[in-house]
């Protein structure tokens, strides 16, 4: 799930997600990866800032997702080993 501070909406988000969302995601995950493999350095002062500002947000919604998917991840191996040992006994 992703969220946005402060920001309200009756309708469903899904329906604010277009053609231009869709890309920018693709541009982020793209400039992501060839900065992770040491391709390409440029930083926010090297774009337009409505792209920068893309960028933090999607960035800190990848961080919350990620955040959410470890710890479920770590309960799950949790919750399987305690089960697991309880059927060994």
């Amino acid at each position: 799930m992703f969220t946005v501070p402060d920001v309200r909406s009756n309708e469903c988000p899904v329906s604010c997600v277009t053609r231009q969302t869709h890309e920018l995601i693709q541009i982020y995950h793209r400039a992501k990866s060839l900065q992770d493999a040491g391709v390409s350095s440029f930083s926010a002062k090297d774009m337009p800032i409505p792209l920068a500002d893309a960028f933090v947000v999607i960035g800190g919604e990848e961080a919350k997702y990620e955040s959410v998917a470890r710890d479920y991840a770590e309960y799950d191996t949790k919750y399987t080993n305690a089960h697991d040992q309880g059927r060994k006994q």
